[in-house]
């Protein structure tokens, strides 16, 4: 049995706060302010060297171990640079370099652009992990989550941006780097689910900051984990 002392008690029942925090904005819809919370929120939970996760899991002795949307969950399209227009749409098992080029051999389109990312407006019953694949907390930040252009967005990558450039300390456009370029595209375009009066415009960085916080959440060694220590947290929280 492991004995928990005061440190480690205030530190279970600050990162519980946390993670119930991020499970209040993982749906719905979110303000550009609330986004970046979450967004900041998530950096804490992820970052490489410092992550609350990979600290509070090593209090029990344990790796984290993370879920990610399973195959065939992300949608390419040929995006119009002049228009909302779209074309030739497909679902991919993932996003990866070769799928890229590939999808972008077969679709080349003048005055257009390939972009691709989970599928936009994803119905919450077909939001599905591979729990059967779960993988470390390194490896899931370096997993893509979109791409546009010929460039590849982790989902690291995805959150710095949000927690970064939307917040406080915006990034110099002068040092920009292609993937907060390819980000800023993504941020400015309108992409669109449904037909006629059904059609409803996607804020798709806002989708895809709340699909990296379902992941997380989700995944079945941090539900076991928040169950284990709600106990904790409901004696010495705030």
């Amino acid at each position: 049995m492991i004995e928990l002392n005061q440190e480690n008690i205030e530190f279970i029942c600050h990162v519980m706060d946390e993670l119930d925090a991020i499970d209040e904005a993982k749906s719905g819809f979110l303000k550009e302010r609330t986004l970046r919370e979450l967004a900041m929120r998530l950096r804490q939970v992820l970052q490489p060297h410092d992550s609350t996760l990979m600290r509070l899991f090593k209090i029990f002795g344990e790796k984290v171990r993370v879920s990610h949307l399973v195959s065939g969950a992300y949608l390419g399209v040929v995006q119009d640079l002049s228009s909302p227009a779209t074309y030739a749409v497909e679902f991919l098992p993932e996003i990866n370099s070769d799928l890229v080029s590939e999808f972008w051999e077969r679709n080349k389109r003048s005055g257009c652009l390939p972009i691709g990312t989970p599928t936009p407006g994803l119905p919450e019953e077909n939001f599905i992990l591979d729990s059967d694949n779960p993988v470390s907390l390194d490896i899931f930040c370096k997993t893509p989550i979109a791409f546009v252009g010929d460039v590849i967005i982790t989902r690291f990558q995805l959150v710095e941006w949000a927690a970064n450039k939307k917040g406080n300390a915006h990034f110099d456009d002068r040092r920009k780097n292609s993937v907060e370029e390819a980000i800023d595209k993504l941020w400015s375009m309108n992409m669109f689910t449904g037909a006629g009066d059904g059609r409803k415009r996607i804020r798709i960085i806002y989708e895809m900051i709340q699909i990296i916080a379902k992941e997380i959440l989700r995944s079945p060694a941090l539900v076991s984990m928040r169950l284990r220590l709600h106990p904790i947290h409901e004696k010495f929280g705030r």
